[in-house]
């Protein structure tokens, strides 16, 4: 328990929260930054995948490097 510190008083406490339209700006950036973030790591995950098949083409034989 805090000291000084009764239910009523915490009712009282006002905080700040910008305008409605504010926050509505703020959520379609975020979401706008999350969508990317998103597509950003399936196309990681997609040229790792690519890396793995080439990879393990190489190591079987499946495919053969020319060294000039």
């Amino acid at each position: 328990t805090v000291r000084h510190t009764s239910p009523s008083k915490i009712l009282e406490v006002q905080v700040p929260a910008p305008p409605l339209a504010e926050q509505k700006k703020i959520t379609d950036i975020l979401t706008s930054i999350d969508d990317s973030i998103q597509q950003q790591q399936r196309e990681l995950q997609q040229t790792q995948n690519l890396k793995k098949s080439l990879m393990q083409d190489l190591l079987t034989g499946k495919v053969r490097v020319k060294v000039d």
